[in-house]
């Protein structure tokens, strides 16, 4: 009797990229078997193609014979995918050939389901092993302001891909945001707290709390989802004041109650939620992120003096640009060639730019602005340990960070 005595199998998540997965089943001098790899339900792995792949036909590698060195090995390509496919390998001892699979040694999960997997050897002619190959999931991370929307040209947007198994790697993000008017300074640099998750959910039915008399606004099973969690920001017209927070949540009803009396929602509104906690984005999105080096900056406003008066010799406390665009008064610094100090700007007419320091300047020469500015870059670093499996967008708040005025 020849025994197969070990099967070795990589059986971790396999990344969504194309990729070579070998295979080795050891055994005695002469064992032999044979080796049916799956492909979801309705794909089988062609040995004999070229190269070898997954056709829709049933193939098998048939009465394959261990060699005197004690194994044998072969190279699988795994094709790159767009969703979780799942493949399983069945190593099948030819007992006509009276071979066997070494004694069955079982591994029980914690919930008491058997690990095939981490399981060895087989009371029956069949060992079988089980990958699942998944694709990353997609982060987008977009600005938003409920306070400054309108003057927004670009709330800017990052897409990062995660491994859906997560990761405790650093990822690096950048949000590019831009005012099509008005102009920003800068509040303070960013923090986890200005992200958010979102969910909306559309209001089907109101109830009342028959203990405290409070309204339930009640969701269908799809909206409500995971459900919510107290202190969740919920937005809408016909909120008072636009913005009220989630008193409670009644999963029973698939629905909450709101820490104002909202008398003028109504159904039909679908209501926005917002959370910034780790347990809300967790509830929202399934996912948990970790923040670091988060910093905003503001780009420098770059013009050129429009002003015959700027002679190169003149020292000038009011003067023309060609663009006063992003330049904020009692905020924004002169900087640029023979610029002395750092003079502030004191007003602004138009074009025209009064500092709080005479400076001599050179008509058509170039002069930078800095403190305000239309355009700003945040960038970051972020870990998501654990992912859901689907794509999902986090909000950055960009009311925080900037002031619009």
């Amino acid at each position: 009797m020849k025994t197969i005595t070990n099967v070795v199998l990589n059986t971790n998540t396999l990344s969504p990229e194309a990729q070579t997965l070998p295979i080795a089943i050891y055994g005695d001098e002469g064992a032999v078997f044979s080796l049916i790899i799956k492909k979801g339900a309705t794909h089988w792995y062609d040995f004999n193609a070229s190269p070898s792949a997954f056709v829709t036909s049933e193939k098998i590698l048939s009465n394959i014979t261990i060699s005197p060195n004690g194994f044998h090995q072969e190279n699988i390509n795994i094709p790159a995918v767009e969703g979780t496919t799942t493949y399983t390998f069945l190593i099948i001892a030819d007992t006509a050939s009276d071979t066997v699979h070494a004694q069955r040694n079982e591994v029980r999960n914690s919930d008491g389901s058997i690990n095939e997997n981490a399981s060895t050897g087989s009371d029956s002619a069949i060992l079988s092993r089980t990958i699942t190959q998944i694709t990353n999931t997609t982060i987008t991370f977009i600005g938003i302001s409920h306070a400054s929307s309108g003057t927004y040209s670009s709330v800017g947007s990052s897409a990062i891909e995660v491994p859906s198994t997560g990761s405790n790697t650093p990822v690096d993000f950048t949000i590019n945001v831009t005012l099509g008017s008005s102009d920003f300074i800068k509040v303070r640099d960013p923090n986890d707290g200005d992200f958010s998750a979102l969910k909306s959910a559309t209001v089907e039915r109101i109830t009342e709390d028959e203990e405290t008399g409070d309204l339930i606004f009640t969701f269908s099973d799809d909206n409500y989802g995971s459900g919510f969690l107290k202190g969740m920001q919920a937005r809408h017209s016909n909120i008072t004041g636009g913005v009220t927070t989630v008193k409670r949540s009644y999963d029973e009803l698939k629905g909450i109650s709101f820490n104002t009396t909202e008398l003028s929602v109504a159904t039909s509104d679908e209501i926005k939620f917002y959370t910034t906690s780790n347990a809300g984005v967790k509830k929202i999105n399934g996912s948990s992120l970790n923040f670091s080096n988060l910093s905003l900056s503001l780009a420098d406003v770059t013009t050129t003096v429009n002003d015959s008066d700027a002679n190169g010799t003149d020292s000038l406390t009011l003067f023309t640009v060609a663009s006063a665009n992003g330049i904020k008064d009692d905020t924004s610094t002169v900087h640029g060639i023979n610029i002395v100090g750092t003079p502030t700007v004191t007003n602004i007419a138009g074009a025209n730019i009064t500092i709080s320091a005479g400076q001599v300047l050179e008509n058509t020469q170039s002069i930078t602005f800095r403190g305000a500015s239309r355009s700003a870059t945040i960038t970051g670093s972020v870990t998501v340990p654990t992912v859901s499996a689907n794509n999902f967008n986090m909000l950055f708040n960009l009311d925080n960070v900037l002031t619009v005025s």
